[in-house]
C-alpha cells in the first residue's frame, strides 16, 4: 500500500465517521481538499487562495463554490453532533460540539491526523509492529 491509498482510505474514512454525507457535493470537494493538503501541507496556510483554487479546477467550478459546498457540509455535520467523532478519531476528548468547525480546522485536524496514520503505517512496516486503527 502507497501513502496515497493510506490517505485516501483514510480521509473516505474519517468522512464517513464525522457524518459527512457523501452524496453532498461539499463531500467530493472536503475529501479532495484534505487529501491535497495531505500531500502538501503548506496549503491549508492559504486555504482560500491555494488549496480552494485546486480543488475548484479538479471539478471545473468556482473556488467559492468549493469554499460553500464545504462549509454547508460541515455545517450539517454538526447540526447532527456528528462532528463530535473528532474525538474518536483522536482517541482524546479535543472537541465539545459547542461551536462549528471552520472549513480550514477541518480540514488541518484530518491533514494532521491523517499524516500522523499515514507515519505510523511506514513505521509498522519498517519494524513490523502492528497498531490498532479507530474503528477497531
Amino acid at each position: 500500500m502507497q501513502a496515497k491509498d493510506i490517505i485516501e482510505e483514510r480521509t473516505e474514512t474519517y468522512l464517513r465517521m464525522l457524518g459527512i454525507k457523501i452524496k453532498s457535493l461539499g463531500y467530493g470537494y472536503l475529501k479532495t481538499a484534505i487529501m491535497l493538503a495531505c500531500e502538501n501541507p503548506e496549503l491549508v496556510k492559504n486555504i482560500t487562495t491555494k488549496l480552494y483554487v485546486l480543488v475548484a479546477k479538479q471539478y471545473n467550478v468556482n473556488p467559492k463554490s468549493v469554499e460553500r459546498n464545504i462549509r454547508t457540509t460541515i455545517d450539517s455535520a454538526y447540526r447532527e453532533g456528528d462532528l463530535l467523532e473528532i474525538n474518536s478519531i483522536y482517541g482524546k476528548v479535543i472537541y465539545k460540539n459547542d461551536f462549528k468547525l471552520s472549513n480550514g480546522e477541518l480540514i488541518s485536524l484530518l491533514m494532521l491526523k491523517i499524516g500522523f496514520d499515514v507515519k505510523r503505517y511506514e513505521f509498522s512496516k519498517k519494524y513490523n509492529i502492528v497498531f490498532s486503527t479507530p474503528e477497531e
